[in-house]
């Protein structure tokens, strides 16, 4: 069983004063957090300014070994996408 999660993401960039849209994908073999849970603590880490990448490093800190998260953020020009290696624990 694959497992899928995909929604759009809000936060603020710590560079520049803009807010940044993008979507967030997270795909695991298996099971993955309750979808509450992972909201609640989601919104904890765009809350604060954060970089693409630290967005990225703590959502993956929140699942299982073997999870992917990737984010897609269209920014003036250009789309960037950022994801991780398999989360490994």
């Amino acid at each position: 069983m694959i497992t899928t999660y995909r929604r759009p993401v809000i936060k603020q960039c710590p560079y520049k004063p803009e807010t940044d849209l993008g979507e967030l994908v997270i795909t695991a073999a298996g099971r993955l957090p309750r979808l509450p849970a992972l909201d609640a603590a989601i919104a904890a880490i765009t809350a604060r300014p954060a970089s693409h990448e630290d967005l990225i490093a703590g959502v993956a800190a929140l699942l299982p070994a073997g999870a992917r998260v990737t984010a897609t953020w269209h920014v003036p020009g250009w789309t960037v996408e950022v994801g991780d290696a398999a989360v490994l624990r």
